[in-house]
């Protein structure tokens, strides 16, 4: 058996703003794979949420909701508490469990500076 090279992995590099920009418009694309590819790749857009949340209140595509719901626990800030805490009044008992549980994964520092 031989031996395999380890891949040098790319450290995170914070994304171009087009790119972002690109991300959030695929978010409302009709096709749902195009949606959930978005979903997942905007985590590293914390300006993102915003849209991840409008799409998220009307996101009818269980896997898209996973990916808007993940990238928003990846994103983990205050901003994503609070549009999460605004779920919560929502009349779509799925979306309001789905707020919850992704609401119980942050994990931020919430101390005054």
């Amino acid at each position: 058996m031989g031996l395999v090279k380890g891949k040098k992995t790319a450290s995170p590099r914070k994304p171009k703003r087009s790119n972002c920009d690109g991300l959030k418009a695929g978010l409302g694309d009709s096709n749902a794979t195009v949606r959930r590819h978005s979903a997942q790749e905007i985590s590293h857009c914390p300006e993102a949420v915003d849209a991840l949340v409008a799409q998220l209140k009307v996101e009818k595509d269980v896997a898209v909701r996973e990916a808007i719901l993940g990238s928003m626990g990846q994103i983990n800030n205050s901003e994503v508490a609070n549009a999460l805490l605004d779920c919560l009044r929502s009349d779509d008992a799925a979306l309001c469990n789905e707020a919850i549980e992704t609401l119980k994964q942050l994990t931020f520092d919430m101390s005054p500076a």
